[in-house]
């Protein structure tokens, strides 16, 4: 019953690829190398499929696979791809690109390519790409947590055992005092909290921005 209202909810030319991806979520995506129907995409997200799948393979391939911490974003600015400015395809393929962007480089790259395409880039999307963006700078320096709120802003870790990379005590010296190591909250706090949201969430950035480059610098 659901894939035959899926068939006549999409009638307009090109809604192939739109009833394939409901198809998949009502029987869900399947075991990739055998003949069973389980697991459904839609519980946990195409990315998160993606990248669970990736593993899988990895594995099997003889590949290890590295624990990466999970990083929670919780971001009060509007962000998202519109509905009307980019569907089908396309948009599954942006949200990917998105969820891999790990450098300022790659949200400029991206930027310049969607607005090559599509016109004038909404700013909502902006904001998703800087998210995504922070969140992978984030999750490398071992982040649980990235807020830029109304109540206040800042990144917490797991424990105050972070404190002792040297990267993350680089770019507390390097926000000329406007970030401070609170130990009790295990975070890195923006101090002034009347600040907007939007500056808060500049200075986060920058602060992700100036661990990383310490950390690779270190590496190399």
């Amino acid at each position: 019953y659901k894939r035959l209202t899926a068939i006549m909810d999409y009638t307009e030319l090109g809604s192939g690829f739109k009833i394939a991806m409901r198809d998949l979520e009502i029987r869900g995506a399947g075991n990739v190398l055998g003949r069973e129907q389980h697991g459904h995409m839609e519980k946990v997200g195409y990315d998160m499929y993606c990248k669970l799948l990736a593993e899988v393979i990895g594995e099997l391939n003889g590949r290890e696979t590295v624990e990466k911490t999970e990083t929670e974003m919780k971001i009060e600015l509007s962000s998202g791809i519109p509905d009307d400015f980019i569907s089908g395809e396309d948009r599954i393929k942006l949200y990917r690109e998105i969820a891999a962007a790990e450098s300022a480089e790659d949200v400029v790259r991206l930027t310049d390519s969607v607005k090559e395409m599509c016109g004038t880039v909404p700013e909502e999307t902006v904001n998703l790409m800087n998210i995504s963006y922070m969140r992978n700078m984030a999750r490398k320096l071992g982040a649980t947590t990235v807020l830029c709120a109304r109540r206040g802003a800042g990144i917490r870790f797991a424990s105050s055992d972070a404190f002792k990379n040297r990267a993350i005590l680089f770019a507390t010296s390097q926000a000329h005092g406007e970030m401070m190591i609170s130990e009790s909250q295990n975070a890195v706090i923006v101090k002034r909290n009347d600040r907007s949201i939007r500056s808060k969430f500049e200075l986060v950035k920058e602060f992700l921005e100036s661990a990383t480059s310490f950390s690779e610098m270190e590496e190399n």
